[in-house]
């Protein structure tokens, strides 16, 4: 009896042992799932705050780009800005800031690269924080970019698409010559080009755009490192290059069908001047213009504004924020009202007269260097334009802008 009672005792035992441990585990579980539903939570809103502020920095970076294109001061780009997001029906604020990162060796902290044909690439370092805080949660993202930016006026012509260079009379084009496309060439004349970089992403033809139609006059074309000039003939790049009526672009028929081919006569003949996608051309990234149009970006922008009706013509100048008349106080003759005969339109053309020399020296000429000019009157049938003299030697970096044609009389920005 007493060992049956033992063997009772020593089963309770265990049964409670047994309890206290069901029991153990079981607040155990309780426990590991409130904890879990913590940390879940936790990083659900480590996720939404760490998305909202990389937001934010996505958002910087973009205005960042944009307003260096627009030639923004560093007073602008740089320091904190907020951006509103809303999520849902909550919006929240991120806070961002922009520095500029130092580059060893430079004053400016702006380093320039120059490649072998001579393009120069001023490249820039940017650190953008954003930082935002949700149900008391922070998070703070950084990121470095480089931004690198290679200025058009390298280049004396540049087409983000084909390009067609056909004047009626002899012409000299001095400086580089980019499409991202074909380059068409012809003349009526002589066309030089002073050059040692003629380059596009397509084919050069010999030929007009529009039409299977080879070209006339003569083509010439600088060789590389010399004083040299080597003629385009239309037997180089012929219009049997188009089929029906589209080009191949990758017909290379005097070449006995070969890229190879034609990159051997190219290099052989120019030296490496004239080179197309045969060779490798890569596209030059162009910068994406806002609208030309009155109203839109560069006449809400431009540090002086001139503006005509056809019959008379005003100068107003940006002065905090506002346009200030100052037609008054410029020399006599710096803007005027003339005539110039277009002869690819046929016909006399009325042209707003801006005399660049008068403009610098008047102290009127805009601190920002964006000059916008327009007329009330041009059309289609009858395009009148702008026409800017005297402008051989600028005292300021110089942008001009027009929704209407441009004309340049004499030499422009070339002081020696």
């Amino acid at each position: 009896m007493q060992k049956k009672t033992r063997e009772q005792g020593t089963i309770l035992i265990v049964c409670l042992i047994l309890s206290v441990l069901v029991l153990g585990l079981m607040a155990a579980g309780v426990t590991v799932a409130r904890a879990s539903g913590s940390w879940f939570e936790y990083t659900v809103k480590e996720t939404e705050v760490l998305a909202l502020a990389e937001a934010g920095t996505e958002l910087r970076q973009k205005d960042l780009i944009t307003e260096l294109a627009d030639f923004t001061d560093d007073a602008t780009l740089l320091g904190n800005r907020s951006y509103n997001i809303t999520k849902g029906s909550q919006t929240y604020t991120v806070t961002t800031n922009v520095t500029r990162e130092p580059i060893s060796g430079t004053s400016d902290n702006e380093l320039q690269i120059t490649d072998s044909d001579g393009v120069a690439v001023f490249v820039s370092y940017y650190k953008i924080t954003g930082r935002a805080t949700v149900k008391g949660n922070p998070a703070q993202v950084t990121r470095t970019i480089q931004v690198g930016r290679s200025p058009l006026f390298q280049f004396a012509v540049f087409y983000d698409g084909d390009c067609e260079i056909l004047p009626g009379p002899s012409m000299t084009l001095a400086g580089r010559v980019h499409a991202n496309g074909d380059i068409y060439l012809g003349c009526g004349g002589t066309l030089t080009i002073d050059s040692s970089y003629l380059r596009c992403t397509g084919e050069i033809f010999r030929e007009r755009k529009d039409k299977a139609a080879t070209t006339g006059g003569t083509i010439r074309i600088r060789e590389a490192g010399s004083s040299t000039y080597r003629t385009l003939d239309p037997s180089m790049a012929p219009a049997t290059r188009w089929n029906g009526n589209t080009v191949d672009p990758h017909y290379y028929g005097n070449y006995s069908d070969d890229a190879d081919s034609w990159v051997n006569f190219a290099d052989n003949r120019w030296g490496g001047t004239v080179q197309t996608q045969a060779h490798g051309v890569k596209e030059v990234a162009a910068p994406q213009f806002p609208a030309l149009d009155p109203g839109g970006h560069y006449h809400n922008s431009a540090g002086l504004v001139i503006e005509s009706d056809g019959s008379s013509v005003t100068a107003k100048k940006r002065v905090g924020g506002s346009l200030v008349d100052v037609t008054s106080s410029l020399p006599p003759g710096t803007l005027s009202m003339n005539h110039v005969y277009d002869a690819r339109e046929g016909q006399i053309l009325s042209v707003v007269e801006v005399d660049m020399k008068k403009l610098r020296d008047s102290g009127e000429f805009p601190d920002d260097g964006l000059i916008y000019a327009y007329r009330h009157d041009t059309n289609e049938a009858h395009p009148h334009g702008i026409l800017f003299k005297n402008g051989k030697e600028l005292n300021h970096p110089t942008f001009i802008v027009s929704p209407d044609p441009v004309y340049l009389q004499g030499d422009f920005n070339a002081p020696d």
